[in-house]
């Protein structure tokens, strides 16, 4: 019903780039809200009641039951409601939206991609024989494409396994210094 999605721009986590129809579920919200106060108003009225040997204890906490139960209905609905919400997960640099105002969405539908700006990771395979070489916390160099420019990177975790059809092991490396040039899914050269 409402996309908010800043192309280009950066967000913080949490910021709201889609609204999806939640009408059903705020009206159940609104009963919710309603009900609450009468047993909330109910269960005070029995409590003073309580208090002068006027009801029975079981009537109270029948009372305090259904007023517990509609606060947990409440919780659930809340619940749902906030899964209408599509928040940025962190602060990042939003791509080009992918969804449009009425389209339908499904949990698989892509909405945008985020890139994080403040960590870049690099991800890259060895073959088989090279792969003894380097361990969690080297450094590792590389460039992107044929620039001269050289980054570095601290591998940061590796696969345990090589993998039986390319019998290369795959590593990750947390990347030292970020700026414009380094996007994500860019061809770089593991020097």
């Amino acid at each position: 019903v409402s996309i908010n999605i800043p192309e280009g721009k950066t967000v913080k986590k949490g910021t709201l780039l889609v609204k999806l129809f939640d009408g059903e579920l705020q009206a159940a919200k609104s009963k919710l809200d309603a009900l609450l106060k009468t047993r909330e108003s109910a269960y005070q009225r029995l409590a003073e009641l309580y208090k002068v040997n006027s009801v029975s204890s079981a009537a109270l906490e029948a009372s305090a039951y259904e007023r517990d139960a509609t606060k947990a209905d409440l919780e659930a609905v809340l619940a749902q409601i906030s899964k209408t919400e599509i928040r940025a997960p962190f602060d990042g640099e939003v791509g080009l939206s992918n969804i449009n105002v009425g389209a339908g969405v499904t949990q698989s539908t892509p909405i945008a991609w985020i890139r994080s700006v403040n960590r870049i990771k690099l991800d890259f395979s060895l073959p088989e024989r090279e792969s003894a070489l380097l361990r969690v916390g080297q450094k590792v160099e590389f460039k992107l494409g044929d620039k001269a420019e050289k980054y570095s990177a601290i591998v940061i975790a590796t696969e345990p396994a090589i993998d039986a059809s390319t019998r290369n092991r795959k590593f990750r490396a947390a990347v030292s210094k970020t700026d414009a040039g380094l996007v994500s899914g860019a061809f770089v050269t593991v020097l």
